[in-house]
């Protein structure tokens, strides 16, 4: 089949920080959106500045979902669960902390318990939950990661370890945490990986102060709307099947705040991020 894309309309081109370098300094690039980690992102910043050149930014985040009283705590939880495992926790809108009010905190245990034993682990099933990695390296540095960001008062819930997991293939199993303290670095800081940071509140004004506390403005939160919030992709709703089904609306600006980046992309807000405006004015003999 014919192309039918003009010539040098699009390259793909591999290499290392070097290359990146010489690409975002470039005086032939005009613009640069950059997806991938708070630090490379602030490294772009600064060699896009010398032409200078406009700059999109997707990067971390540390998506919470709020789970209020009066919510149904096994869907909410459930669909949490599903969102901290989706593609292995390789994706910045992933879920990483599940806040629930105390008491209720325990039942939730149970139930992510539960959700970790449905998880299929087969890469070529259709119902698959949980995929591998790409190699071995992204396993070890979040079992690392993991090392570092448990809180000494935090008590792992999901007892699965990768030693456990019956199947090929670079796995990192699911893991959560409970009682985990608002101010750690597990509540923190981005694992990217299937890790989930389960804290409680005794009110329902905690939220919003543990939300403004991180480093990363959340990305999706399951909250009313009296939570209102810097997020670029915050979801309410009383089926939190709907948060899941939100995530994949390509005509939905999609983009963060704060050091989660800014820019936006999906549909025409992706164009518009991409356009710069352009007066053309008509010069008429009088």
């Amino acid at each position: 089949m014919k192309s039918a894309c003009l010539p040098g309309f699009f390259n793909m081109i591999f290499g290392g920080a070097d290359l990146g370098r010489r690409l975002v300094e470039h005086p032939g690039i005009d613009m640069v959106s950059f997806t991938g980690s708070q630090a490379v992102g602030k490294a772009v910043m600064a060699a896009a500045s010398g032409a200078p050149k406009p700059v999109a930014l997707e990067l971390g985040g540390k998506s919470a979902a709020i789970v209020l009283r009066d919510a149904n705590l096994e869907a909410a939880v459930n669909a949490a669960f599903r969102l901290t495992v989706l593609n292995s926790g390789q994706v910045c809108v992933c879920q990483s902390r599940l806040l629930v009010p105390r008491g209720p905190d325990r039942d939730a245990i149970s139930i992510l318990q539960e959700a970790a034993r449905g998880v299929v682990w087969e890469i070529l099933a259709i119902q698959a939950l949980q995929w591998p990695t790409r190699n071995a390296w992204p396993v070890r540095a979040r079992q690392r990661h993991r090392r570092t960001c448990e809180d000494p008062g935090a008590h792992s819930v999901l007892d699965s370890t990768v030693g456990s997991v019956n199947s090929k293939g670079y796995f990192f199993p699911p893991t959560a945490f409970s009682n985990v303290a608002p101010e750690s670095e597990l509540a923190q800081q981005e694992v990217f990986g299937p890790v989930l940071a389960m804290i409680a509140f005794d009110s329902e004004e905690e939220p919003s102060r543990f939300q403004l506390d991180t480093l990363w403005p959340v990305r999706r939160r399951v909250v009313g709307r009296r939570f209102g919030c810097r997020a670029g992709s915050p979801s309410s709703s009383h089926r939190p099947g709907d948060c899941e089904r939100s995530a994949s609306q390509s005509r939905r600006p999609f983009g963060g705040f704060g050091q989660s980046g800014f820019g936006r992309e999906n549909g025409r807000f992706s164009v518009e991020t991409f356009t710069q405006l352009q007066a053309i004015n008509q010069l008429v003999k009088a």
